[in-house]
């Protein structure tokens, strides 16, 4: 799938290898991403992304449809308040979606219900067109993953686990540090506010970050005069890559 081929790179999740033409990268995604319960795993957090991020938007799209109303209803404030505030109650309880089916908004407790029965379900004039984003940056770039940077609302909100390795995140937190180095406490610190997951799990997963320090050769701990912090040797990382 083309999807999956973009500028040369695989975008299976927390992939990012390199191919040089798309039939070596049908190799790669039969050799590296062929079924399995690992590929099976990430399909399923991917699909929980899918459905996260399908619900965010229609959160967004209500949000939006209700400040629209509003501004009508400023714009139209000398007109008949009685018709006016009728109409604008029950256009903030439905809500159209995507496919065409109307979706209750959740009415506020000041606001009495209008009787729908006799009413006349009306639909959006807002064209739903899904938008995919673009290539952007490339995923090996240390400062901006940029797949992840993507879904990042998605995980600060949702208890999903991220399907990337301890080591592209703990990589990325030390990355994303002005001074591309953090203490370990840091690191802690930045998975629980990057991910929703973190923060309301069992610590164990504190013990997967430092046998990740410790394991993988390109995370370098620097005695410091703060104490000791977490570096990361790209050349050794890349290098660690290639050879998957």
């Amino acid at each position: 799938s083309s999807t999956l081929f973009v500028s040369g790179l695989c975008r299976w999740p927390g992939c990012g290898a390199v191919s040089e033409d798309f039939p070596s990268f049908l190799k790669h995604l039969q050799s590296e991403h062929g079924r399995c319960d690992r590929s099976l795993a990430q399909w399923r957090v991917q699909q929980d992304i899918v459905q996260c991020l399908e619900t965010q938007l229609v959160l967004e799209k209500q949000k939006l449809f209700a400040m629209q109303l509003h501004l009508q209803r400023s714009e139209n404030q000398h007109s008949d308040s009685s018709d006016s505030d009728g109409n604008f109650c029950l256009n903030l309880l439905i809500f159209l979606t995507a496919e065409g089916r109307l979706r209750l908004v959740p009415q506020p407790p000041a606001v009495p219900a209008p009787n729908r029965r006799n009413q006349r379900r009306r639909r959006s004039a807002v064209t739903d067109t899904p938008t995919h984003p673009g290539p952007g940056d490339r995923p090996d770039r240390p400062d901006r993953p940029d797949h992840l940077v993507q879904s990042l609302e998605c995980y600060q909100h949702a208890n999903i686990r991220p399907p990337y390795t301890y080591a592209y995140m703990i990589r990325w937190s030390i990355m994303d540090s002005p001074e591309k180095q953090r203490t370990l406490n840091e690191i802690y610190n930045w998975f629980t506010t990057k991910f929703f997951y973190f923060r309301n799990n069992t610590a164990t997963w504190k013990n997967a970050v430092r046998h990740n320090l410790s394991l993988h050769k390109c995370f370098v701990r620097v005695e410091g005069g703060k104490g000791a912090v977490w570096t990361v040797d790209e050349t050794e990382y890349q290098r660690r890559k290639g050879q998957k």
